[in-house]
């Protein structure tokens, strides 16, 4: 999905939005090139091989994507004890959560509490607390099991049970999708403009989506289109210029070049209420968007697992050949599935020859054969 941060978190992203921004379009880069590479190996009609060039080529943007997500992060702990983080990645667990019931995972309860399940990837939210292993879940948390029942304050949407934007789809992939910055669900472009041809979206880092713009009209003043300084620099708030908020209408999306038009914002004591009574008072906030998020992430983001130039061959051929969901594997350091990718990498080049589609499905088939065992012994034993 293509975040408005994309600038790329999408958050706007720095890693960021939430550009999935500079994030998010990298990351719809990097998402179209992985599937020109899987046609080139799944398709006849195009070339039936692909180079490890062309694989470590691409891959290197996704890691720097997944860098910018969960850099970061911790997959040893459960962020439950820090209460409703400003920011997170979050996912829903489609296998343990009660029928009926919306809830939300940190990544380390998706990889320690729900490894193997069918999770749905949610980029990241605002003042989320971890739900799992509370009333809404089957089973306990692995990782810090006293927890409320509920999280009260956690806000959820039909993003949780894997579809997105007003048309109520669940991503395929197929099209860019843009993350609102306020209620922060996701839109296919068309469902955010008439004119989808007139619409440049390279330099876009944050939107507010036609829902929110409608019930914040205050916020058109602001948009880069009608924005106007020297307005903005008089002593008189920009809203009362207008007329009362009330008599306000908007009914179309609004766009931002950058995250910055944050500062922009009237922060006199009425404006202020006014945020707060509409339940957006992180508006102020430029830590809030997820280009903040993920530029902190950059900065955080804890060594790589592996440094052998030999290591990152493999993580990159794991992570394009199964998608996105595996480059979070990668930083949990799933070693025997990289063990197996390197030795049928190593088969093709002592044979001299390309890797080849085949020789990935043997190796995962390998692993898949392995586990399988593993768990027949575990069972009789």
């Amino acid at each position: 999905m293509a975040d408005s941060s994309n600038g790329e978190c999408n958050g706007t992203s720095d890693d960021g939005e939430q550009k999935k921004p500079e994030s998010e379009t990298n990351e719809q880069t990097a998402l179209a090139d992985s599937e020109k590479l899987n046609c080139s190996v799944a398709d006849s009609s195009c070339e039936d091989v692909i180079t490890l060039q062309d694989i470590m080529e691409t891959q290197a943007q996704l890691e720097k994507d997944a860098e910018d997500l969960l850099g970061g992060e911790s997959g040893k702990v459960c962020t439950y004890p820090q209460g409703y983080k400003p920011r997170q990645p979050i996912y829903s667990c489609k296998d343990c959560t009660k029928e009926g019931s919306k809830a939300g995972i940190c990544y380390g309860c998706s990889i320690n509490c729900h490894d193997g399940h069918d999770l749905v990837e949610l980029y990241t939210k605002r003042n989320f607390c971890c739900d799992c292993g509370n009333s809404k879940f089957k089973n306990t948390c692995k990782l810090y099991e006293e927890k409320k029942p509920l999280n009260d304050l956690n806000k959820y949407n039909h993003n949780f049970d894997g579809i997105y934007c007003t048309c109520n789809q669940p991503y395929t992939g197929d099209e860019d999708m843009y993350q609102c910055c306020i209620c922060e669900d996701w839109f296919h472009l068309q469902h955010l403009v008439e004119e989808v041809n007139g619409q440049i979206m390279d330099d876009v880092e944050e939107i507010v989506c036609k829902i929110c713009s409608k019930r914040l009209p205050f916020l058109q003043f602001y948009a880069d289109e009608s924005y106007n300084k020297e307005l903005a620099t008089s002593n008189q708030c920009l809203i009362q210029k207008f007329g009362k908020v009330a008599d306000q209408t908007c009914d179309k999306a609004l766009f931002f070049r950058s995250y910055h038009w944050r500062e922009r914002l009237c922060k006199c004591k009425n404006c202020l209420n006014l945020y707060e009574d509409a339940d957006v008072s992180f508006i102020t906030d430029s830590s809030d968007c997820v280009e903040e998020f993920v530029q902190n992430n950059r900065k955080s983001a804890e060594p790589k697992l592996l440094d052998s130039s030999e290591d990152k061959k493999v993580d990159r051929i794991v992570v394009e050949t199964v998608g996105r969901e595996t480059a979070i594997t990668l930083f949990a350091g799933f070693e025997e599935m990289k063990q197996k990718v390197f030795a049928a990498m190593k088969r093709a080049a002592d044979e001299g020859r390309e890797v080849r589609k085949e020789d990935i499905n043997a190796a995962f088939a390998e692993l898949e054969s392995a586990r399988k065992r593993r768990r027949i012994t575990e069972v009789t034993d």
